[in-house]
């Protein structure tokens, strides 16, 4: 069985760029009760269960009228399948509840 994103202690994108973040608006970790939301679109790999992959990813984004933008990788797991699939989900959400501003979500891929 596998776990795709654990809490914490987890294709083509529209997704804007946007202006380099000032230390005033350093990005803020996703809020437990947001991070569901995100989880419920990644996916852990086919390829990665097979081979045993597993790994950590941070996956960043800009919130702007609650729509994301700027969805980056911040900390790669080591394996680009995993990182791919948590920037892939998280592109996959349309429309969050939060506050403007930058955000991180920690991503653990773990099999079990």
């Amino acid at each position: 069985m596998a776990t795709v994103a654990r809490k914490e202690g987890e294709g083509a994108s529209s997704h804007s760029r946007s202006e380099p973040r000032t230390a005033a608006q350093a990005a803020r970790p996703v809020p437990e009760g947001a991070r569901p939301l995100f989880f419920a679109h990644i996916r852990y790999p086919w390829q990665a269960r097979r081979m045993g992959w597993q790994g950590r990813v941070e996956v960043g984004f800009d919130v702007l009228a609650r729509r994301l933008n700027h969805v980056r990788l911040l900390a790669s797991s080591g394996h680009h399948v995993l990182d791919d699939a948590a920037l892939d989900g998280v592109k996959a959400v349309d429309r969050v509840d939060l506050a403007d501003g930058s955000y991180v979500l920690p991503v653990r891929f773990v099999l079990q």
